[in-house]
């Protein structure tokens, strides 16, 4: 699989040939998100749903930025390809 170069997470695979990679910080964020609603609510079942919520948010955001980034990349590569061959 393709890793992007410096960067550390989960490799998750691929969907239609994007390499998914679930950064360290998006588990990080789901932390400090969950830490700061039990400081702030105490309550273990708003702790839980937080959780729930924040978590799925996060990897759909990841997905939808790493699939429009490699479609992107896809296009200018198609665009450069053209170019050369009109040249």
């Amino acid at each position: 699989m393709m890793s992007t170069t410096g960067s550390k997470g989960v490799e998750l695979g691929c969907i239609h040939g994007v390499p998914i990679q679930l950064q360290y910080s998006c588990f990080i964020l789901v932390g400090i998100e969950v830490l700061a609603v039990m400081w702030q609510y105490n309550e273990p079942l708003f702790t839980l749903l937080m959780f729930i919520l924040y978590g799925p948010v996060l990897l759909g955001t990841i997905l939808i930025v790493s699939i429009r980034g490699r479609c992107n990349e896809i296009q200018i590569a198609r665009a450069l390809t053209f170019e050369c061959l009109v040249l």
